[in-house]
């Protein structure tokens, strides 16, 4: 954990330094708040069932040459049996119930950040870490593979587009839009590939 914990911090600290660097060339820059919601359901084991959807929101600084930095929480809940296992008194147990948060910091870039066009597709890539907690109304032991579910670190590459549809309009919906993205994760147990379709504000 220490070690996820040191990296994280280096890259926040890299991207505080772009921050700044670009800050100075008085360049235009955009911020991007978002909601979304996605599928299959972002879960991490291999027979889940009951499982909510994908839930996340994210938060995007865009700079006028388009490079962005951004930070964004995904939210997952499911359950899973997880095999049959029995309490000391011989009872058997009921399914597990799973909640993870999943933090990350992303860096992509914007074709079209000063929407010259009602379109702007981007490509990106982050890093986080999937924090698992689980429950059992039956037991306290811990369910299979639970050390590793606990934390795990990924990878994820992703590509999206923005549809402004009021952006030739004035007023608040200006800078409203829609968002579709596709997210491919690369280490732990969740599933790999994630669609994901919301809304974003600009401000």
């Amino acid at each position: 954990m220490m070690k996820k914990g040191i990296v994280v911090f280096m890259l926040i600290f890299l991207c505080t330094c772009t921050l700044a660097l670009h800050g100075k060339t008085g360049q235009r820059a955009a911020n991007l708040i978002s909601f979304f919601s996605g599928f299959p359901a972002d879960t991490g084991t291999d027979d889940p069932f009951d499982a909510w959807p994908l839930l996340g929101a994210s938060l995007e600084h865009v700079f006028a040459d388009g490079l962005a930095v951004g930070i964004s929480v995904r939210y997952s809940r499911w359950k899973d049996y997880m095999g049959t296992h029995y309490t000391v008194l011989g009872e058997l147990c009921g399914a597990w119930t799973f909640n993870a948060w999943s933090p990350s910091l992303n860096l992509s870039y914007h074709f079209n950040p000063s929407r010259r066009g009602m379109w702007d597709p981007y490509l990106g890539a982050g890093v986080g870490i999937h924090f698992t907690r689980f429950e059992n109304e039956m037991t306290n032991y811990a369910p299979p593979r639970a050390a590793e579910l606990r934390e795990q670190s990924f990878v994820r590459g992703f590509a999206g587009i923005r549809f402004y549809p009021f952006g030739r309009s004035s007023g608040f919906m200006r800078d409203f839009a829609f968002l579709a993205q596709a997210s491919l994760y690369f280490g732990g147990g969740f599933r790999p590939l994630v669609l994901m379709f919301g809304i974003s504000r600009g401000f």
